[in-house]
């Protein structure tokens, strides 16, 4: 039953963003252009990064309402590398970053600064690539993530081979070695090669993750996720310069998966300074989107 609701969620958010028509899995019937998308990151290099979410709560119980929002200003350096893509680096979290919240009956509270404010954190893949940190103090969940994702491979979310326009394939294997599971979990990932533009004479692939998941934590609750993002991919840095993920999550008590305590809406921007467009691309169209 639980495998029938996650491929049911997973169609439904596919068809939505339009995964699902002209033959998924597959490349354009008229022969496109096939791109090659392959990170290829080298030791000591410096990327800068911003981060902003926001979250809105809503208790099932009260239909009272929570607002978060977290900023992260940062800069990733790259100190090991394996087939171009980071196995450990250092990342600086400028002082700037901040977490700010609205409780049901509150106010908007001041900015308070984030835990890694100030901070250099190292951080390393372990065996099992799950993402090890010296970072020894307390800090929000949602920053901590938002640290610690600077180390996750924008390849995860690129095809193994070249692909065209209007491609898709199915990225579960890779993007799930990433998503901290744990047993029972059950995780799909499906990625679109949507446009390839050309803006200020740069040539930019627009891609679409459509992602579904259901989850649980340590006392055996159950969160499912449902998520939507955009990427655009630098295709001469072949790296992810700005991503926005849109996303739902259902949060039930444990033991009763009917039982539905919150829902939140989420968004999730990044990008990174002096690489992302200020716009999504709209210039020159060397290859159509579909």
């Amino acid at each position: 039953m639980r495998k029938i609701k996650l491929t049911i969620t997973l169609a439904m958010i596919l068809g939505a963003i339009g995964l699902l028509s002209g033959g998924a899995h597959s490349a354009r019937a008229d022969g496109g252009q096939r791109y090659l998308f392959k990170e290829n990151l080298h030791v000591g290099q410096a990327i800068p990064g911003i981060v902003v979410n926001t979250v809105t709560i809503t208790y099932a119980d009260s239909n009272e309402v929570a607002e978060l929002k977290n900023f992260c200003k940062l800069v990733f350096t790259v100190t090991e590398v394996k087939n171009g893509q980071a196995r450990a680096g250092t990342v600086f979290v400028d002082p700037q970053s901040y977490v700010q919240q609205k409780m049901p009956g509150d106010v908007v509270t001041a900015k308070t600064p984030s835990a890694y404010a100030g901070v250099t954190v190292k951080l390393r893949f372990s065996g099992n690539d799950t993402v090890i940190s010296d970072f020894k103090g307390n800090a929000d969940a949602t920053d901590t993530e938002m640290v610690n994702s600077s180390l996750y491979p924008d390849g995860d979310y690129f095809p193994d081979e070249p692909v065209a326009v209007g491609s898709t394939w199915d990225a579960t294997a890779k993007v799930r070695r990433h998503a901290e599971l744990l047993p029972g979990d059950q995780f799909t990932a499906q990625v679109r090669l949507d446009s390839v533009k050309t803006i200020d004479g740069k040539l930019y692939a627009s891609m679409t993750c459509a992602l579904a998941a259901i989850r649980h934590n340590a006392d055996k609750s159950e969160y499912d996720q449902t998520m939507t993002s955009t990427f655009l991919v630098d295709m001469t840095a072949q790296q992810i310069v700005r991503g926005t993920t849109n996303g739902k999550e259902t949060f039930y008590a444990a033991g009763a998966s009917s039982n539905v305590i919150a829902r939140d809406v989420f968004q999730w921007n990044s990008w990174i300074p002096g690489l992302a467009p200020s716009t999504q691309p709209s210039g020159k169209t060397s290859e159509n989107s579909q």
